[in-house]
């Protein structure tokens, strides 16, 4: 980080992509000192993604995926929810600019509403995941239905789902499940 300070704008993205990339790396091991220590460096990554001009939206939303990710592991469930809602508005944006990245907002979404699902909003969880995918459905531009958008989709309907069953409320998932059965249902999924 010490280079970080003497030559900033240079070398944040490279630096951002650096930290992102050491961070996926030091999660190999199930150790929860190995995990905290991959959560700081994804953590440094976000900040210093936060710094990149003009801004890598892409990049800004993996890096708070990954801290999302490591919160959820160590069960800091809350802040990995806001990490991993805040990666989802990045992915939306980038969306916008570039169909590629409907698969990591899907990941995004399917993230945040199982975070919000372990903790006590699961009521939010189901509204979040609902309302989103509602709005990923209605967004999805032009963006072909290949096998890998069919599992990501697959995993994001079954959130919806199996969120819905958990707070009773299964007759408002329906149009979900029926989206599910026309993917093929659980076949195909990873």
């Amino acid at each position: 980080m010490m280079l970080k300070v003497s030559a900033h704008g240079v070398i944040a993205r490279p630096l951002a992509w650096s930290l992102f990339k050491l961070a996926n790396f030091r999660h190999s091991s199930p150790d929860r000192n190995t995990l905290h220590e991959g959560l700081k460096i994804a953590e440094s990554a976000v900040e210093v993604f936060r710094e990149v001009v003009p801004l890598d939206a892409p990049g800004l939303g993996d890096a708070l995926y990954l801290v999302a990710a490591r919160m959820l592991e160590l069960d800091n469930n809350r802040e990995a929810a806001t990490y991993a809602e805040e990666s989802a508005q990045y992915f939306r944006e980038a969306l916008s600019k570039d169909q590629k990245y409907a698969v990591d907002l899907i990941a995004s979404l399917s993230l945040a509403s199982s975070c919000l699902a372990c903790t006590e909003r699961a009521n939010d969880a189901f509204e979040y995941a609902n309302k989103l995918l509602k709005s990923y459905m209605s967004e999805r531009l032009e963006v072909q239905r290949m096998n890998v958008h069919d599992t990501r989709l697959r995993k994001l309907l079954v959130d919806v789902v199996v969120r819905a069953a958990e707070i009773e409320k299964q007759a408002e998932a329906l149009p979900w499940y029926q989206e599910l059965q026309a993917l093929g249902g659980l076949g195909g999924m990873r």
